[in-house]
């Protein structure tokens, strides 16, 4: 059996005995350099690196500290292979900046990319204070700090996947479970929403970054034949999380309607000036509560129409006065430094 092998340098990844020096996301396949190099016939790679002429070895081989790999089949056409590579190693690389939510603070870590980031890790600037009158002036040059810390895949970071969500996630999404049938398009929406919170993770612009949240959080709790979702966002996420002990004295369902509030005139009338910082890590919390439940009960949720019918069944029973049944729902509070986060966005 022939298969076709693209192998890119990334970088803002840090790969670790902790995880075997390699890690695989879902077609994605990260290593290590060594590792690679190591293992360079299982990967195509005819000899030795070390043989390969120099100017190979120093503009690729040596570039970067881990790779990324992902295996086609045979009949792959070359002249679209690189770009259909590149675009599968990015929207996973997305995914896995998922695992940074509630792991490290927004900004903390660089962006996981294909794309070779500045050595300089930051925007150097120069301002003056000049008099017009006598042309005679002060100058002050300074930097902006870059996100330059790569995101290190160690035993800390193993142990925060393991106790809440991204490693499930991971096993749901690639049918790791083969006892439980999961349906392929509610798998592609949970891609989709992963993606775009991954998104939103790696981008330094508020509104953006509110804004894909949102739309995750639409993604995984709507479809389309739904209406009115001021209404049925806050219904849905309170079936999930109605009973958590500070529902009502945090107003969560008030907030809920708040953001779909603000993020309607984001994408309506293009006002985003009222979006907070709190805002963004209301929906962090959400999005983070809401994937730890789902991929904590595959067997329950192997459906987006299975979620959505759990949540009008504890609709119907709150209104018919029913006490629920509890079923092992989780929440996750964590508490996160709003300043720091202020300070990421420039606020």
């Amino acid at each position: 059996m022939k298969k076709k092998i693209f192998i890119a340098p990334i970088y803002g990844i840090e790969l670790t005995k902790s995880v075997n020096n390699e890690f695989q996301i879902i077609r994605t396949i990260l290593i290590t350099k060594e590792k690679l190099r190591r293992n360079r016939k299982k990967f195509g790679i005819p000899e030795q690196v070390s043989k390969l002429p120099k100017f190979d070895r120093e503009n690729f081989f040596d570039i970067s500290g881990t790779f990324a790999v992902v295996q086609h089949n045979d009949t792959e056409n070359y002249s679209t292979l690189a770009d259909k590579s590149l675009k599968i190693i990015q929207r996973e690389l997305s995914i896995l900046s998922l695992s940074i939510l509630q792991y490290k603070k927004r900004g903390e870590t660089s962006i996981p990319t294909v794309m070779n980031p500045s050595v300089i890790p930051t925007n150097r600037y120069a301002i003056t204070n000049i008099n017009i009158d006598t042309l005679s002036g002060t100058l002050k040059l300074g930097g902006l700090q870059g996100r330059f810390l790569p995101l290190i895949l160690n035993d800390e970071w193993k142990s925060h996947q393991r106790k809440n969500f991204f490693f499930n996630l991971i096993n749901f999404i690639r049918k790791e479970n083969k006892r439980i049938r999961v349906n392929k398009n509610w798998i592609e929406e949970i891609i989709k929403a992963s993606v775009l919170i991954g998104k939103s993770i790696n981008s330094n612009d508020l509104e953006d970054s509110f804004l894909w949240n949102m739309i995750a959080l639409e993604i995984l709790l709507t479809n389309s034949d739904d209406s009115k979702f001021l209404d049925i966002l806050p219904k849905r996420i309170e079936a999930f999380f109605g009973w958590y002990t500070n529902w009502k004295t945090d107003e969560f369902e008030d907030k809920i309607k708040e953001i779909y509030g603000k993020r309607c005139s984001l994408v309506h009338r293009a006002k985003g000036e009222n979006i907070t910082t709190e805002d963004l890590l209301f929906t962090d919390s959400l999005l983070f509560n809401l994937l730890l439940n789902i991929t904590s009960f595959p067997k329950l949720f192997r459906t987006q129409k299975s979620l959505i019918n759990f949540s009008r069944r504890l609709e119907a029973q709150k209104i018919l006065g029913i006490k629920r049944k509890p079923i092992g729902l989780k929440f996750v509070k964590v508490s996160s430094d709003n300043d720091d986060v202020k300070k990421f966005f420039g606020k």
